[in-house]
């Protein structure tokens, strides 16, 4: 009810609630809900294809009104368990073949071909997708088809432990041998017989042999070998069984070693020797450009183009293969010869697709290889030696056992207390019986880092279909590819479906998160209707999924790790690790070595060397290389050392004076400070000082200025001696050098006065400038 309280321009009221009113009857029930309609399903009868060939390896078909038939397969569309028509049926990509539609029929009308060396092959294997259009939904499915080489092979037999072939011919004359008789017809036989095992080593040491020095060619994950430039990793458009890169701007893009990057740097060549580079190619839509470009670098760190470069056989560029969309997969192939008199013996290496204004341009590159030899020396791509089968860490807390802690921040699904997985891990089970059910979520959004490769892997059975999305946040854009359809799609939540089975199978999904947001969860969802049992789900860096492991710390597991470190000296048993070397190296991710022990013990380091006594280690600093050792000061011409990295025995060579324009540059050495001077910007304090009490300074320079050095004592040049001050100014000139040691000067009070009687007052730099 409500009352008036005032009246005017404006009327008040104050309301109030009125009694609770009774309970309406119940309402009619609802009427009965429409019948659900049939799926439509669309099929290929007579699919896969296999192709024969002739004695000859010629694909073998048949000729119908001028139309080559290599083989055929049929569309049938169904709704529920009746056959339709379908409204039509396209091609849409052929791979190494070409196709065509004759009613409900799709033919396979040729075989591509591709060259190697002067030979021409047929590809042994392919797919046409087919676009099949029926009750006004689309649908594509896919041809596979096979090339089979049994007949043009001849009498080949193979198991599991041999292979054996036998060849009969019936000849008249072998090699010019007399015959039995000269009208009689001798038959010749040949047996070649080897046992899977005997096969088996001579594969293995011919990959070994043939060193591809290319690493990360696998395209596992970044940081393996290349950057990648403008390119992305593709899992599913997979190619002989490796990853590939994507390639999706009209600019130049492609993997390059080169060191500056994420990857692992410049690649060592030798002076006088021929190389291949090859790569696999393909272009999407239109065709595309692709080269190899190789440039001289001056080390292995090197991230620069040397002045005076021109490239092997004068130019970097080794040319270009153009490739068309129907072509399919392409081999690109060079050769290139090292000078015996090159000045560097370090490379960059890029496999590109050319820049171009064409925005649809868009390629592939697979399987890039570098080899020591001509181009007859390449038999087939192979990973490189330093590769190897790394296992990444889990990102994901809790995976053993699923307890709700960590970044495990949601679980509707429950632990199932009767059933394990892989020696003791947890399994979730959910079922959708009214709705979808979270079965598992982890906060991610700490973790994920833009245009950086993840995947997720699980193993899951059942009945019905789950999803795995990455998803919540603003601004996404998420690419993702999983293990049951050859699709990949870029959307704000990363969804995925995977359709379950009864027995336990491995699934996976391949996100890159390219929005400028940044996703807050990974989750896995159990659909509605659907019954699902989850286990051992793991995030890991990179676009191959590999062994479930429960830590968050990778590590690196190879059959072969073993052989290899006895081979190079290392012998490694419990708590023990011995190195048997002349010569033992240390190096950093650049490829700088920091560290190496020689056979007679000596230690040398970027400080010095050190043996049955300490020698120092000579640096030279060059305008070129100064900023590696100084300490950022305020200004330009004051240089504050960096001693772990210059070490304590200095020279300064070349133009100096253009580098830091002026003829007088300062010196500061690391000193305590009573901060009553000039320079008291630049002093520590006294335990920072007191690190340096003993060390031994030497300056030489060989430069076109004069160095003066600040250290806060006591200097003698030329039989003068400066002493005046905290800090001391004192000039070295060209072709000097000054010979200085941090030592403590103290002040010795009365022991009945207020003094310290042994009081510290500074640490200074004493010594000598010599001529």
């Amino acid at each position: 009810m409500a009352t008036i309280l005032a009246c005017g321009w404006i009327t008040i009221v104050a309301v109030k609630d009125g009694d609770k009113g009774d309970k309406g009857d119940k309402g009619d029930k609802g009427d009965k809900g429409t019948a659900g309609t049939d799926a439509y399903t669309v099929e290929l009868q007579g699919a896969p294809i296999t192709i024969s060939t002739s004695d000859d390896g010629v694909p073998s078909g048949t000729t119908s009104g001028g139309i080559n038939t290599y083989g055929y397969a049929a569309v049938v569309c169904r709704k529920g368990g009746a056959v339709v028509s379908a409204s039509s049926i396209t091609i849409k990509t052929p791979v190494n073949c070409t196709a065509s539609v004759s009613g409900t029929s799709v033919r396979i009308n040729s075989i591509r071909t591709y060259n190697t060396g002067s030979n021409t092959m047929y590809y042994t294997d392919g797919y046409v997708d087919v676009s099949v259009v029926v009750g006004g939904k689309t649908f594509v499915v896919r041809l596979t088809w096979h090339l089979d080489y049994t007949k043009y092979l001849g009498g080949l037999k193979t198991t599991s432990r041999q292979l054996q072939s036998n060849y009969t011919e019936l000849t008249n004359k072998v090699d010019g041998m007399p015959l039995q008789t000269n009208s009689a017809l001798q038959q010749y036989s040949s047996e070649i017989l080897q046992s899977a095992r005997e096969i088996s080593l001579k594969v293995g040491y011919a990959l070994a042999d043939r060193r591809n020095l290319l690493a990360g060619s696998t395209f596992n994950k970044r940081g393996l070998g290349p950057d990648f430039l403008r390119a992305k990793i593709y899992r599913t458009s997979s190619h002989d069984g490796a990853n590939v890169v994507f390639l999706p701007e009209a600019k130049a893009a492609g993997p390059v070693w080169q060191s500056g990057g994420v990857g692992l740097g410049n690649i060592h060549v030798e002076k006088g020797k021929t190389y291949t580079i090859s790569f696999w190619t393909k272009a999407k839509s239109v065709s595309v450009s692709f080269a190899a470009e190789v440039k001289w670098k001056s080390s292995a760190t090197d991230k620069t183009n040397p002045a005076g470069y021109t490239g092997p056989n004068g130019s970097a560029y080794l040319g270009a293969d153009a490739v068309t969309p129907s072509e399919g997969w392409h081999l690109y192939q060079r050769t290139f010869t090292v000078a015996k008199n090159a000045s560097y013996e370090w490379i960059s290496v890029g496999c590109l697709k050319i820049n171009d204004s064409t925005a649809s341009q868009q390629a592939y590159i697979a399987h890039p290889i570098l080899i020591e030899g001509t181009a007859k020396d390449l038999v087939c791509w192979s990973a490189s030696p330093n590769d190897y089968n790394y296992i990444g860490g889990n990102l994901l807390d809790n995976t053993r056992t699923f307890t709700k802690a960590g970044n495990l921040m949601r679980l509707d699904a429950s632990v199932v207390t009767n059933e394990s997985y892989n020696n003791g891990c947890s399994v979730i089970h959910a079922y959708g019986a009214s709705g979808y059910v979270e079965m598992a979520q982890w906060s991610v959004n700490t973790i994920i880092k833009k245009d950086e490769d993840y995947i997720l892997s699980f193993m899951a059975k059942g009945s019905g279909s789950i999803d795995a999305y990455m998803w919540s946040g603003s601004n996404l854009s998420i690419f993702a590819e999983d293990s049951e359809r050859d699709t990949t799609t870029s959307n704000a939540d990363g969804g995925r479906r995977f359709s379950l089975t009864s027995e336990w199978k491995r699934y996976w999904v391949h996100w890159r998160s390219e929005g400028t947001g940044i996703p807050n969860y990974v989750l896995i969802r159990c659909l509605q209707g659907s019954k699902a049992w989850v286990t051992m789900p793991k995030l890991e860096v990179g676009a191959t999924p590999t062994d479930w492991i429960e830590g968050k710390s990778g590590f690196v597991e190879d059959s072969g790790i073993a052989a290899k470190l006895l081979r190079t000296g290392f012998d490694i048993e419990n708590g023990k690790i011995t190195a048997t070397a002349d010569k033992f190296e240390v190096r950093n991710n650049s490829g700088e070595t920091t560290a190496s022990v020689n056979e007679k013990g000596l230690l040398e380091v970027g400080a010095g060397l050190f043996g049955g006594f300490v020698k120092k280690k000579k640096t030279i600093i060059t305008p070129e290389n100064i900023d590696q050792y100084r300490i950022p000061a305020a200004s330009l011409s004051v240089v504050l050392f960096d001693f772990t990295n210059a070490g304590s025995f200095v020279e300064f060579q070349g133009d100096f004076y253009n580098y830091f324009k002026t003829v007088q540059v300062d010196i500061i050495l690391p000193f305590y400070n009573p901060k009553d001077n000039l320079y008291n910007l630049h002093g520590v304090p006294t335990d920072e000082a007191l690190q340096y009490v003993g060390q031994t300074l030497i300056i030489k320079n060989r430069a076109n200025v004069t160095f003066v050095v600040h250290g806060g004592g006591t200097i003698n040049k030329r039989g003068t001696t400066t002493s005046t001050g905290i800090l001391k100014v004192n000039e070295i000139s060209s072709d000097e050098r000054l010979i200085a040691t941090c030592e403590v000067t103290t002040a010795f009070g009365n022991s009945t006065s207020s003094v310290n009687p042994n009081r510290l007052t500074a640490v200074k730099w004493n010594g000598n400038i010599y001529g």
